[in-house]
């Protein structure tokens, strides 16, 4: 199933979903149940890295996306919806949904200008193995860079520390999302 048929496929239950007081809330897990629901092939089924963007972060997924298929090779962004004016749980200027991919792999993308108790984490980050020590610093470099943190610097470790590979490094980017950067052996 393409994004034509999801984008048609969450307007049709949208309608029925926007008479609903509490859309603001559960807007952004609604969009991804639908999309879930509406991709769902379990012979086939995969799962792809949903990113939402809210809070400080929330009107930055679009420069973020830009910025991210810039720096990785074999990447674009593939689609782009955003709010329609009035819509809940956004404004015209945001993504409502979008799909990108870094060397390949797929991800999507929210935002949602609800005030959400939530936002991104550490805890949860994206890891990329780097095939040379160049291909490493450049990332590193650009990811950390412009407002970001090192949280793990990048550096040769033993197997006793972060011994992940050859070499590694963790940071988070400007738009709050973190990134361990792995030397593959």
């Amino acid at each position: 199933m393409g994004i034509n048929e999801l984008v048609t496929g969450y307007n049709n239950v949208y309608k029925i979903i926007a008479r609903s007081s509490l859309r603001l809330i559960y807007q952004p897990l609604i969009i991804q149940l639908i999309i879930f629901y509406l991709s769902s092939n379990f012979k086939k089924m995969k799962t792809t890295t949903f990113l939402t963007f809210v809070g400080d972060q929330c009107g930055m997924a679009e420069e973020a996306i830009n910025f991210y298929t810039s720096i990785f090779p074999n990447s674009e962004i593939k689609s782009i919806v955003k709010y329609l004016e009035g819509e809940a749980g956004g404004t015209p200027e945001l993504i409502k949904y979008g799909v990108f991919t870094l060397n390949g792999t797929e991800y999507m993308v929210s935002e949602s200008n609800f005030n959400h108790a939530w936002s991104f984490t550490p805890g949860v980050s994206l890891f990329v193995e780097c095939n040379s020590e160049n291909e490493m610093q450049i990332l590193f470099e650009k990811l950390s860079s412009n407002g970001g943190q090192i949280m793990v610097p990048l550096d040769n470790y033993d197997s006793g520390d972060y011994g992940f590979g050859k070499k590694f490094g963790w940071c988070e980017d400007k738009y709050g999302i973190s990134w361990q950067l792995n030397l593959s052996e």
